[in-house]
């Protein structure tokens, strides 16, 4: 993730992105509100597809059966200003190789649908991922 002007807010000292540039402190006051208290669950809404405008995503350590494990709470900034969240691991590595190709929606020229959906991975369980409308 590249550092981002947010990263001075961040108490934990771990990486945290996004593609919101909030100047003024009505846009700041929109995002912090936003990271508070999203519009949706993307697993809950999962097969949907956004047209995404920005993102959000914060890295953090989450200790699991007595092992710390880095996790990723991933928001998704629609084109119609609703929020959808996630910590999908998955997602976030998914959505990271369409950021590495595409670039990042602060750099966007056009539009882009993405598709969120439940994919098929080990011992039948679902994952979180999204791929590129064309």
């Amino acid at each position: 993730m590249e550092n981002s002007e947010i990263q001075i807010f961040n108490s934990n000292n771990l990486p945290t992105y996004t593609s919101i540039k909030a100047n003024s402190d009505e846009e700041k006051i929109k995002l912090l509100n936003a990271l508070e208290n999203c519009d949706f669950i993307l697993n809950d809404v999962a097969p949907k597809e956004i047209v995404i405008k920005d993102v959000f995503i914060q890295q953090y350590e989450k200790e699991t059966e007595g092992e710390k494990r880095i996790k990723h709470r991933t928001i998704l900034f629609d084109k119609d200003g609703k929020t959808y969240v996630t910590t999908s691991n998955y997602f976030f590595y998914a959505l990271s190789k369409i950021f590495s190709v595409l670039g990042t929606p602060d750099k966007w020229t056009t539009e882009h649908t993405f598709e969120i959906y439940k994919k098929d991975v080990q011992n039948g369980k679902k994952a979180l991922s999204v791929k590129i409308k064309a």
